[in-house]
């Protein structure tokens, strides 16, 4: 077990012994701390280019001659023999050594540390789990603004003037928590809300990021784009690609990573399923449901199309239901963001597309939609309109800071759907669609299903909210026995 200490390493004679990448990293970090650094090596690493007017290196193999006034050594070779052979030297001489392939067999190993002006957070697993180190350090990381350092040395100076004063330990030591207590309200801490890095993704985060911030004025939020395999991949439907969680999954990773505290998704391309580790914190207010009709120009309603007409959508469930209304209709594959799908309406021989109201009304696209299909017309899928705002699952801090943006009854009627998408065993890809509505202490859920994509079933039922989940089950089942 290593006792965990600070030690002042300025000007002190420090060796590493080898020149490989490991060599590299742990002098780029010592440097921080301006010790004498000298690295022995018969060849280095093209890095320490960058650190020659910083360290001293030596060309040479490894002597003990050239560490014999050492304070601290660092055996970084690709030789176990002689990284041991360097310990040994150390322990009889009392020199701290490190070896880096077994740090817990020596007199001392380098933590995981986050530095920040004054501030210094160290995290250790004792070697157990170096990759969960790395998260807890990207977590620590991201919760601290640099702002941290002036409200350090403020609180420096504070402590300085109110040890002055002439009274007791315990007067001062209220003085000291009153001081820390003005100022922590003022102290920013960092989020980082990962979105995909399409136009309609971009802007769905930034409307969660600005209802965020008005409600936590003392949270600096920034946006990180990550990029999923379904942006990617444009030419092929996405069953094709990977189906359920397509969007997401490049995304999901990041979180449980570190790498960012908090994801909003458009919540239908959510899988049923909660990924291990993750929860849907829950879901803001839900934007329009319904599905748009986007004509050519001279078109001005379904009716006006002509007999045989092209109409696109990449969705089976759009499809099926336009093909109900409109059965000689021809219906062409088609993906993309939003403005690539209005483009090829624009610049083809497309008669009209369908999408979903809430993306055209979040890229303020509005004016471009010719009508609007009712619900009985066109059922939406599972949570359509609906972001959701995914955080690690034991983050209850995080939880706490969107909790005042959520939309309790939107949250209710989007899980409502998802669990009948859930039983009826679908995803984002299927021929199915739900639509829950909650009127006070009752609900309502319509839903809708095609095993080939042209026969459809379609049933409702109704309740109490408190049977929602068991409402969506039995619906479900329902919908799957009359198959």
């Amino acid at each position: 077990m290593f006792f965990p200490i600070f030690i002042d390493i300025k000007m002190k004679k420090i060796f590493i012994i080898g020149g490989g990448l490991i060599a590299l990293r742990k002098a780029v970090k010592l440097l921080d701390y301006q010790p004498r650094l000298t690295i022995i090596s018969p060849a280095f690493h093209a890095g320490f280019l960058t650190l020659e007017h910083k360290v001293e290196l030596i060309m040479d193999d490894y002597k003990k001659e050239y560490i014999a006034d050492a304070f601290m050594v660092i055996a970084a070779t690709d030789s176990s023999d002689k990284n041991n052979e360097i310990y040994n030297y150390c322990n009889e001489n009392q020199i701290l050594c490190n070896k880096v392939e077994s740090g817990l067999n020596s007199d001392f190993y380098i933590p995981g540390i986050v530095k920040k002006g004054d501030l210094q957070i160290v995290v250790s697993t004792n070697g157990k789990s170096p990759i969960l180190t790395r998260r807890i350090l990207k977590r620590i990381d991201n919760i601290f603004g640099n702002e941290i350092q002036s409200v350090i040395s403020y609180l420096g100076e504070e402590r300085k003037n109110i040890i002055k004063l002439e009274h007791n330990k315990v007067i001062k030591r209220r003085l000291l928590k009153e001081s820390v207590d003005r100022i922590e309200g003022d102290l920013r801490m960092k989020v980082i809300i990962g979105s995909r890095g399409s136009k309609l993704a971009l802007a769905q985060c930034q409307l969660v990021t600005d209802d965020l911030k008005r409600l936590n004025p003392n949270i600096d939020f920034e946006i990180k784009i990550i990029i999923s395999k379904g942006d990617l991949v444009l030419d092929k439907q996405v069953s094709a690609i990977g189906g359920k969680g397509v969007f997401v999954k490049e995304i999901e990773e990041a979180l449980l990573n570190g790498e960012i505290d908090l994801a909003v998704h458009s919540m239908k391309d959510l899988p049923t399923e909660d990924t291990s580790g993750l929860v849907i914190a829950g879901v803001p207010k839900r934007e329009d449901y319904r599905d748009a009709l986007i004509l050519r120009i001279g078109l001005l309603g379904l009716d006006d199309v002509p007999i045989g007409g092209k109409i696109g959508t990449g969705s089976k469930r759009r499809a099926m239901q336009i093909k109900h209304i409109r059965p000689d209709l021809n219906i062409v594959p088609l993906r993309g963001n939003v403005d690539t799908r209005i483009n090829k309406l624009d610049n083809s021989d497309l008669d009209g597309i369908i999408l979903a109201a809430a993306g055209l009304k979040r890229l303020g696209l509005e004016q471009r939609i010719t009508s609007y299909f009712s619900v009985n017309e066109m059922l939406p899928a599972p949570a359509q309109g609906a972001l959701a705002m995914q955080v690690r699952a034991e983050d209850d801090w995080l939880k706490g800071i969107v909790e005042g943006i959520i939309d309790k009854k939107a949250t209710l009627e989007v899980e409502t759907e998802r669990t009948f998408l859930s039983i009826l065993g679908g995803d984002c890809n299927s021929p199915a669609g739900a639509l829950c509505q909650i009127e006070g202490a009752n609900l309502t859920i319509q839903g809708i299903y095609s095993v080939d994509g042209i026969n459809l079933i379609k049933r409702s039922i109704n309740g109490s909210v408190s049977r929602a989940n068991d409402l969506a089950s039995e619906l479900a089942k329902e919908i799957r026995k009359n198959e």
